[in-house]
């Protein structure tokens, strides 16, 4: 999930603190599906990037 998570566009400005607080909030949204789903990181990821339409299931 780290992986994932530092691939987050930034457009090359730096982090905003609203940025920053919405990735804070996307990593633990990851990891609640982790821990309270019992998910591996690696399905976890890959939904993700489906939702988010970066690749196809």
């Amino acid at each position: 999930l780290n992986e994932l998570v530092t691939t987050f566009p930034g457009g090359g400005e730096p982090a905003t603190t609203e940025m920053v607080a919405e990735c804070q909030k996307v990593w633990q949204e990851l990891n609640a599906k982790v821990s309270v789903y019992n998910m591996e990181p690696d399905e976890v990821a890959h939904e993700y990037l489906i939702e988010h339409g970066l690749v196809k299931g």
